[in-house]
């Protein structure tokens, strides 16, 4: 319920919703929704927690003042008895996206509206991975990204206007992100898709300047990510969640560096689909319906902070 009154919660959760459908693993919010948690019973966790949660696909992280000979130690102490199995196979469609399709959140008497445009991107594990970093930073990785620079620091329309890459075992997303001023929410959606359009035709070209710079805040500010044991413990989580070896942490600086315009302009080729998205704007309805419509967008369709259409 708390999540619904945040319109930034709302729009994070509608555009995974209208983008992979409410069956799809990665369309189906991890804590649930109000009517799947009026039901749940204790039993149901039981059943589920047996049929998925096993050591063989199990990692157990420690990091802090243990040693491996005392770690093993106590795994063996409190993990001993979990008996393993080999669970169900999990099979992820991927969805592919067809034309523009834009969904608005109605929040009546709105001072702004919460925009999120939604592409697909590949998996965690792809040859493209360093390059989309390089590519997302150039975005709106960052406060002198473009998305920043033209939607904030131009045009006055937004406290903040950033991209970001959610990347996920079978299926990414590729994002733009804007909380805007309502009267300005056509313009400020105007702004975001030239953004994306420019990368995707090249039309504005990524300069060896902005490359230089992107690679430098990543490799400068790659030594933040491990500055607390919960940050060290979640980076190597997270590499074992994508099956991929510890030696990726290292490899991180080198593979930033190694990226050059050819490999940032095939990535912009590749993920920029600015003919195939998803908008989402949570906002007053009757103030930004109108501005959206005009747009190439397509039908401009209202749903629910759910994602149902209304």
């Amino acid at each position: 319920l708390q999540e619904r009154a945040n319109p930034n919660a709302t729009a994070g959760r509608v555009v995974r919703k209208v983008l992979f459908g409410h069956n799809h693993p990665y369309g189906w919010p991890v804590g649930g929704d109000e009517s799947s948690i009026d039901v749940l019973q204790t039993a149901d966790l039981e059943t589920f927690y047996g049929a998925h949660y096993t050591p063989a696909e199990a990692c157990l992280v420690m990091v802090g003042d243990v040693g491996l000979v005392k770690a093993k130690e106590l795994a063996e102490e409190y993990f001993s008895d979990w008996k393993s199995f080999t669970p169900p196979d999990r099979n992820v469609e991927p969805v592919h996206l067809s034309g523009r399709k834009a969904y608005v959140v109605d929040r009546p008497s709105a001072a702004q509206s919460e925009v999120r445009l939604a592409m697909l991107a590949p998996p965690r594990v792809t040859e493209d991975y360093f390059a989309l970093q390089v590519l997302n930073n150039v975005l709106g990785g960052g406060f002198s990204s473009r998305l920043n620079l033209n939607l904030r620091e131009n045009k006055g329309y937004t406290y903040g206007a950033f991209s970001a890459l959610r990347f996920a075992r079978f299926q990414s997303l590729f994002l733009g992100i804007a909380p805007v001023e309502t009267r300005v929410t056509k313009e400020a959606v105007e702004e975001l898709i030239a953004e994306f359009e420019a990368l995707a035709n090249w039309s504005r070209p990524v300069t060896e300047k902005e490359l230089e710079d992107a690679k430098a805040t990543l490799t400068r500010g790659y030594s933040q990510r491990f500055e607390t044991m919960a940050q060290i413990a979640g980076e190597i989580a997270e590499l074992n969640g994508f099956g991929l070896p510890m030696e990726e942490l290292a490899r991180y600086p080198e593979g930033i560096d190694a990226v050059d315009l050819v490999h940032v302009k095939k990535a912009a080729d590749d993920y920029v689909t600015v003919n195939d998205f998803v908008l989402v704007v949570v906002g007053d309805a009757s103030q930004i319906e109108p501005g959206l419509q005009s747009l190439d967008l397509g039908d401009v369709l209202r749903v629910d902070v759910e994602g149902n259409p209304v």
